[in-house]
């Protein structure tokens, strides 16, 4: 009779315990979601530039412009910033015809070529010195953009950059192929007609 007073005392204990907890409860958790940086690019577009015709010009020097777009992908996720360099090589054709010999080609590039770019038109922000600002292109890079921390993330683009070459009625020769040739390399002649095309060479790098 003792053991069971004993056993019914710890059992209503038990039942008093558990009645007593709340009948519903709620808890707050958390949604992790883990955003990684990607790279920095810089592309370029929209390189073509007018025609140039020959002795249209008494003085020799002759003009042509175009359009160029520089966009910079910066998806990095850091606002860092960046700057954005420009070159460009000599303007060169290759192949021409050499008139002094029926058996040779020879290969020319442009004398005191003139280049730069000047904003005229969009949004000026990466583009330092402001709307007037114009940037001369030569073998050297030049700093052409620029966006300062905690700008420029994203897309950027600069879309109405005219390109614009001014250069004079000789040219240089720097390559002969062939034989019977009357030129020597570095002989300056008039340009011979045809296609000139130049690289020019971009480079983004982070910060400024």
């Amino acid at each position: 009779m003792k053991k069971f007073c004993t056993l019914f005392t710890l059992v209503c204990a038990v039942s008093l315990t558990l009645s007593a907890l709340p009948k519903s409860y709620a808890a707050n958790g958390s949604a992790v979601a883990t955003v990684q940086g990607g790279g920095i690019s810089v592309a370029v577009s929209h390189l073509g530039m007018s025609n140039i015709k020959l002795g249209v010009n008494p003085d020799g020097r002759y003009t042509t412009t175009g359009l160029v777009e520089f966009t910079t992908h910066d998806n990095r996720g850091t606002a860092g910033g960046w700057s954005v360099s420009a070159a460009l090589s000599d303007f060169s054709q290759r192949g021409v015809g050499d008139p002094t010999s029926g058996n040779s080609n020879i290969s020319v590039k442009l004398n005191e070529v003139y280049t730069y770019l000047a904003l005229v038109g969009g949004d000026g922000q990466y583009w330092p010195g402001g709307g007037d600002a114009q940037y001369y292109l030569s073998t050297t890079p030049e700093t052409i953009s620029v966006a300062e921390a905690g700008f420029g993330m994203g897309f950027a683009s600069m879309t109405a950059l005219q390109h614009t070459m001014i250069l004079t009625s000789t040219a240089t020769i720097t390559e002969i192929s062939g034989s019977g040739s009357k030129y020597a390399l570095g002989d300056v002649i008039g340009i011979p007609a045809g296609i000139y095309e130049a690289t020019l060479s971009t480079n983004i790098n982070s910060g400024i």
